[in-house]
C-alpha cells in the first residue's frame, strides 16, 4: 500500500520519473496492491499533470507535464484534476485546482484527442477496483468527466464502470468519429 498526497506536482514527477517508482506503482498495482494518491499526486494519475504551482502561483502560461499514466491499467487515458470544486479564489476562478475555466478550456484542447479530464471535487474520493473495473464515488462533492468543454457530473455513492466513463467521455467529446476516435480507446 502507498500513499502520497499534497505537495508539488511537478517536484514528484521530477523525483519518481527518473527513478523505479513509475515502474513498482504499476507492479503494485498489476499485483493487488493500492495506492491512494490525493491532492498534487492525484494530479500525477494520468497522461498529464498540471504543474498547478508554475501556473497559479508563478503566473506561467498553461502547458501540462508528463503524467505517470498509472490509469492506463484501467484503459483511462486522461488527465486527474482534484480540488475540482475549489472556490478560495475569492474575486477570482480557482475551479480545477486553481486554473480556472479559461486555463482548463486552453489546457483541454492540448490533450491528446483521445484524452478526458476527470475533475474530482475537494473531501470526493473515487475509488477504483481493477478487478472489477469499477470506480465508486464517495465524499462530499461529484466526479466530473469532462472532454470537449462539456461535462458530466456523478454524484457521490455512485459506482460507474471503466466502460461508462469512457462511454460518457466519447459522447461528450462527440463520439467516434469526432476528434479522431473512442476516448480512452487502447
Amino acid at each position: 500500500y502507498v500513499f502520497t498526497g499534497p505537495g508539488s506536482p511537478s517536484y514528484a514527477l521530477r523525483k519518481w520519473t527518473p527513478t523505479v517508482v513509475p515502474a513498482l506503482l504499476n507492479e503494485m498495482l498489476a499485483h493487488g496492491g493500492g495506492l491512494t494518491f490525493s491532492s498534487a499526486a492525484a494530479l500525477t494519475l494520468g497522461i498529464s499533470t498540471v504543474p498547478v504551482y508554475e501556473l497559479y502561483k508563478v503566473g506561467e502560461d498553461p502547458y501540462w507535464l508528463d503524467g505517470l499514466d498509472l490509469m492506463s491499467s484501467l484503459g483511462l487515458r486522461g488527465a486527474v484534476i482534484p480540488h475540482y470544486n475549489n472556490a478560495e479564489g475569492g474575486t477570482h476562478d480557482t475551479r480545477f485546482c486553481y486554473l480556472g475555466e479559461r486555463r482548463l478550456s486552453y489546457l483541454e484542447t492540448r490533450l491528446p484527442t483521445d484524452a478526458f479530464v476527470l475533475g474530482v471535487d475537494e473531501h470526493t474520493a473515487i475509488t477504483f477496483d481493477l478487478d472489477e473495473r469499477v470506480g465508486t464515488i464517495a465524499g462530499l462533492g461529484v466526479v466530473t468527466v469532462r472532454a470537449a468543454g462539456r461535462s458530466q457530473t456523478f454524484l457521490t455513492g455512485t459506482t460507474l464502470s471503466v466502460d461508462e466513463i469512457l462511454a460518457t467521455a466519447t459522447a461528450l467529446a462527440g463520439g467516434e468519429g469526432a476528434g479522431g476516435g473512442a476516448i480512452g480507446s487502447d
